[in-house]
């Protein structure tokens, strides 16, 4: 997902120097369940907080894709996009996009 994010290429078809981000991922992942493991935090403690850190970062996460889109640019652009006329199945006739 990363990977993909940033388009790069993934998997494990790919060799290392092809695909660093992708192997990079799982690279960090691996110490830091390596490091989760010498600290002393079990895997159900790992849970339980990754639960708890989690309910704390959603509604900041909502929060902000909630204010720009109430902004009166995205609210313009939106009536932009609605009021865009494409024809319907390649005859003459149009639609409008909702």
């Amino acid at each position: 997902m990363a990977a993909e994010s940033f388009n790069r290429k993934s998997g494990l078809d790919q060799k290392f120097y092809q695909a660093k981000p992708f192997y990079g991922v799982i690279i960090v992942s691996l110490v830091v369940g390596l490091l989760l493991n010498f600290v002393g935090i079990t895997p159900f403690q790992g849970v339980i907080y990754s639960a708890i850190l989690y309910g704390m970062t959603a509604p900041v996460i909502i929060i902000s894709g909630k204010i720009p889109a109430g902004s009166p640019v995205v609210t313009l652009a939106r009536s932009a996009r609605q009021a865009l006329v494409r024809p319907c199945n390649g005859s003459a006739s149009a639609i409008r996009l909702k």
